[in-house]
């Protein structure tokens, strides 16, 4: 490094052993490496234009080249033939796939056929070419990144069965979410597709297991006990003594026991119409022909005022109530501690997590900052983050989220490297260059001093040092992460990824065109967003009910928590203490807004779909 930096003015760049370079795919290999003859062909293809001049090129060393030059050539000639959208060159690639079956660019031709299909907007065989990509045995680090952020938005609006097949691939690569991947295609299947599946014997082992459990927990919990007995055949049948098949059985055969649900809400005052909407997704889930005669609804208006609360919470308890959905205030939820009763576990919608803990009979069910900030500290750390930095505004609401970001990646193992509170300014770069001076790595640093003091005095050099960190959280809103990335970029923080929340949703992300946000990663939670079965089945419902307009996120949350208390209290039977150790269970509940595990403290731990910025526009992430 130090003898090519002799000249004046070259860029050194070091990489710090300090920063573990984990990631995802390092099990996979590297991506192959191309001979100089054939770059210099593609380069006159791209830069220069001459593509019939490339291309001509490459078919001479396809015919005359040793190997395996002369293969290489062949498939980089499909390359162009594609990229640059001749008519034949879809019948090329597959003859030359057909020749070389096992050759390392083998993946990288359906790759291309792959881009090719997107480019003509036919999403079933750009996802299929995208499977090819996934169980070729030759599968590299940078084809698994590719496929799986390219297709994972064409799976969202694929056909049901196109897309389920897709998620299982993608299942069978990315170990490190494998279970996100088979709930996503358990949700997503018809019971054809999952009858299919079994006939092809698509799945096994571990993985098998775990998307039938999922298929027949969805179903559980949606009230389709057909499906779910159809899906406790299967087990029975392929494996009749496994701990699953003996718990999907049961499920299948419980009889549904009489429960009595209330709803604390704050039905008038001036929180009157988040309760409306909230009492909308509870009456509705509770709406179907399996509860019809077996789920009691008691309603108790919390006037929108703490002693309110109370006195609706008494109110519920002393007409018999199993179970509570509220309220949806904190500080109404804090107001009732005092006041719980033993074995009736209280689902609060509140936002204010930390308030779970100070009882075991108090559950947190939220879509608040702070829940998809503890998430999206797991998601970073499987996709390789260690050291992290925190940028966020002074404001009680961002350090909360800050905090549960922190509190989590910590608990992980990683390293907070810096907490920022940035001033509340169009212009940030001066605190960012700050920080960028005060990332570098001091100990990678002091080994160079030695030898750049053996250069010229008069050689001027301009060294760079990695930063000590490989992730961003940032809990500010959209419009200020827009110009934030540029000003990182400014200052020199480049490819690093960007980690947030849904705070970025806030109209104004794109200012930009996404220019500096092509590494970023945030929570989605727009509602209804996905295109499962049991979405589309609420959705008719909606319509059929209301006639107009569509349910927003609290109907949701709603929806969601009174399906689990009327699964574990009407349809498994519990009672007691065991409805509250049911609400443990680390299988967790699937649901409209995502799935959900409750953890030892009562606070729900969500799953959310994480999105990117890909050409400009928000989309999926792979």
């Amino acid at each position: 490094m130090l003898t090519g930096a002799c000249t004046p003015k070259k860029d050194v760049s070091a990489v710090s052993e300090k920063v573990p370079q984990t990631h995802p795919f390092t099990r996979l290999m590297p991506a192959p490496q191309s001979a100089k003859e054939i770059q210099e062909l593609l380069e006159l293809a791209r830069v220069y234009n001459e593509i019939d001049m490339a291309l001509t090129g490459l078919e001479e060393l396809s015919r005359l080249a040793p190997a395996p030059l002369n293969e290489e050539a062949a498939f980089r000639r499909v390359e162009l033939m594609l990229e640059f959208q001749y008519p034949q060159a879809v019948i090329e690639t597959q003859q030359l796939l057909e020749t070389y079956p096992l050759h390392a660019l083998t993946p990288y031709a359906h790759a291309w056929l792959a881009r090719w299909w997107m480019a003509q907007n036919n999403d079933a065989q750009a996802l299929d070419a995208f499977i090819h990509v996934l169980k070729h045995p030759r599968l590299t680090r940078e084809l698994a990144e590719e496929a799986l952020n390219s297709a994972t938005p064409i799976a969202q609006r694929a056909p049901e069965k196109e897309a389920v097949y897709w998620l299982l691939s993608a299942a069978e690569v990315d170990l490190n979410r494998q279970e996100h991947w088979l709930r996503a295609a358990a949700n997503r299947a018809s019971l054809d597709t999952i009858f299919q599946l079994q006939q092809e014997k698509r799945l096994e082992g571990e993985a098998l297991k775990t998307f039938y459990l999922h298929a027949a927990r969805v179903r559980l919990m949606s009230g389709q006990m057909d499906e779910v007995r159809a899906i406790a055949d299967i087990l029975t049948a392929n494996m009749p003594y496994d701990a699953i098949t003996q718990k999907v059985e049961a499920w299948a055969s419980g009889i549904t026991q009489h429960v009595t649900i209330g709803a604390l809400l704050p039905l008038s005052g001036k929180y009157a119409r988040f309760g409306e909407e909230a009492l909308r997704g509870i009456r509705l889930a509770i709406a179907s022909e399996t509860y019809a005669d077996k789920v009691d609804l008691r309603i108790a208006d919390s006037e929108s005022k703490t002693a309110g609360a109370v006195r609706g919470y008494q109110y519920l308890v002393s007409n018999g109530s199993d179970w509570v959905i509220g309220p949806l205030l904190s500080e109404h939820t804090e107001a009732l501690l005092p006041h719980l009763v033993p074995n009736i576990p209280v689902i609060s919608l509140a936002n204010q997590t930390s308030v779970a803990e100070a009882s075991s009979k108090l559950f947190i069910h939220t879509l608040a900052k702070s829940v998809q900030a503890a998430y999206m500290a797991n998601f970073s750390w499987q996709q390789g983050a260690r050291k992290a930095v925190i940028l966020s505004e002074k404001s009680s609401a961002a350090a909360d989220e800050a905090e549960a970001f922190i509190s989590t990646f910590e608990k992980l193992g990683g390293e907070i490297v810096e907490h920022l509170t940035l001033e509340d300014t169009i212009d940030n770069r001066s605190e960012l260059q700050a920080l960028r001076e005060r990332s570098d790595d001091e100990e990678l640093l002091a080994e160079l001093d030695d030898d750049i003091a053996l250069l010229s005095a008069e050689t001027e050099l301009e060294i760079r040092i990695p930063v000590n960190f490989d992730a961003i959280y940032i809990a500010l809103s959209g419009k200020r992460v827009a110009a934030l990335a540029g000003q990182l970029a400014y200052v020199g923080v480049h490819d690093i990824p960007l980690y947030g929340s849904s705070r970025w949703q806030d109209k104004h992300l794109l200012d930009d065109r996404g220019r500096y946000l092509s590494t970023s990663r945030f929570v989605n939670i727009n509602f209804p967003a996905n295109d499962s079965n049991t979405l589309r089945r609420m959705m008719n419902a909606y319509r059929e009910t209301w006639g107009v307009g569509k349910p927003g996120k609290l109907f949701g949350i709603a929806y969601d928590s009174v399906l689990i208390a009327a699964v574990l209290g009407s349809r498994l039977g519990l009672q007691g203490r065991d409805t509250i150790n049911g609400l443990y269970d680390s299988e967790g509940f699937p649901g409209l807004t995502g799935h959900v595990r409750f953890d030892k403290n009562g606070v729900g731990q969500k799953e959310f779909e994480v999105f990117t910025i890909k050409r400009g526009k928000l989309t999926p992430a792979g």
